[in-house]
């Protein structure tokens, strides 16, 4: 078993309803072209967790990128208050007890980690500390969606 996870091929589902023309332009830059549908209703892009609204708002320090493609998700619950929060109480400790859940996926016959839980977190982490993997400690590889 590996003991870190490549910041390159960690990847994340951002769903498509969240996307828009505004945030459409730094987000298509390295997307996969593969779709994913859950329910039968929703569709995702697969791209790099650096893609993410999440991760482009702390790198550019412009919260109004997470807004815009949370306010357009069914995801009531995060909000930018809430999200600052989490940057603010944001320890490893609390990543070493509330893991980054990762399931092993192939895409264009490579190998990736596909985050299921922890975008929050992978985004924090990889802002706060300018690392190119991510420890051990921090993830754990999971079979479900």
């Amino acid at each position: 078993m590996m003991d870190k996870v490549s910041t390159n091929n960690i990847l994340c589902k951002l769903e498509v309803a969240g996307l828009n023309k505004k945030n459409k332009s730094f987000l298509f830059s390295n997307f996969y072209n593969y779709y994913e549908e859950r329910e039968g209703i929703k569709k995702f892009f697969i791209t790099s967790y650096k893609n993410s609204p999440h991760y482009v708002s702390l790198i550019k320090n412009d919260f109004q990128i997470y807004l815009d493609y949370v306010s357009r998700i069914d995801q009531p619950d995060h909000t930018i208050s809430k999200f600052i929060k989490l940057v603010e109480n944001f320890s490893e400790n609390e990543l070493t007890l509330n893991k980054i859940l990762l399931k092993k996926i192939t895409l264009k016959k490579k190998k990736f980690y596909l985050i299921v839980d922890g975008l929050h977190r992978t985004s924090i982490f990889f802002y706060r500390y300018s690392l190119n993997s991510l420890p051990e400690k921090y993830y754990e590889i999971t079979n479900s969606t």
